[in-house]
């Protein structure tokens, strides 16, 4: 039997150009599809995330077009109710730190001039005590010189200490004042502070000693750069407290 395979060959090829052609368009469907998808499904999550990261860089009057339907546009308007409640806040904060700030600079402002006028008082009342003090250190001094009873001279001296403390507190007062004001410059330099020790014990030993203190005194070598005059201050105020 003789028979011919032309035909078939013929209906095989035909058959494999039919598949190749069905499977290059169901190829080119698909590429049709994901490129619909990518435009309006990873298109719009794209300008979410812009949007997203422009409201995070503090632009809060950026939003979401709101484009199609489902869970896109759910996502978009929540995108922008957010950023809507974002911006009513940061308004809302701006006006606080703004009144805030504002409250502070109206303290600091009472509180300077409050400074001011206390430093203003501390400076009249002291420059006015100074001069009953020195009258009353004139009229002890004067006081001194004529013969007492030693009741009367124990006294006297109780007084003359009393004066004496009052006038270094007076001094302190002005100080103090002249340095709030600015007016009282240190004048720094360096100097021995044997000598300015041995004379604030000279004179402090008196009233250590009646208060029924011992105050002893070590001697050192020892060089500083400061104002002698203010760390002279301290150091009486330091003694005299103990």
């Amino acid at each position: 039997l003789d028979l011919s395979l032309a035909r078939l060959d013929a209906q095989r090829t035909e058959l494999l150009a039919t598949g190749a052609a069905t499977v290059a368009a169901v190829l080119l469907a698909a590429l049709m599809l994901a490129v619909r998808m990518s435009r309006d499904v990873s298109g719009p999550i794209r300008r979410v995330a812009r949007t997203v990261s422009s409201i995070g860089k503090g632009r809060f009057e950026d939003r979401v077009p709101i484009v199609g339907g489902g869970s896109l546009r759910t996502l978009a308007e929540g995108v922008n109710e957010m950023a809507s409640e974002l911006s009513a806040m940061h308004q809302q904060m701006s006006q606080r730190i703004a009144e805030a700030t504002a409250e502070l600079r109206a303290r600091k402002e009472e509180a300077e001039f409050a400074n001011m006028a206390k430093s203003r008082f501390l400076a009249a009342a002291s420059h006015d005590l100074r001069q009953p003090m020195h009258a009353l250190g004139l009229f002890i001094a004067e006081l001194g010189q004529h013969q007492l009873p030693p009741p009367a001279r124990q006294l006297l001296d109780q007084i003359a200490a009393s004066a004496a403390a009052m006038e270094t507190l007076m001094d302190g007062l002005l100080d103090i004042s002249k340095l709030d004001a600015g007016v009282l410059k240190p004048s720094i330099r360096s100097f021995s502070l044997q000598p300015l020790l041995e004379r604030i014990a000279g004179l402090q030993q008196k009233i250590a000693s009646e208060h029924g203190v011992t105050l002893r005194l070590r001697t050192i070598d020892c060089q500083v750069s400061s104002d002698p005059m203010l760390i002279e201050r301290i150091i009486v105020n330091l003694v005299s407290n103990a």
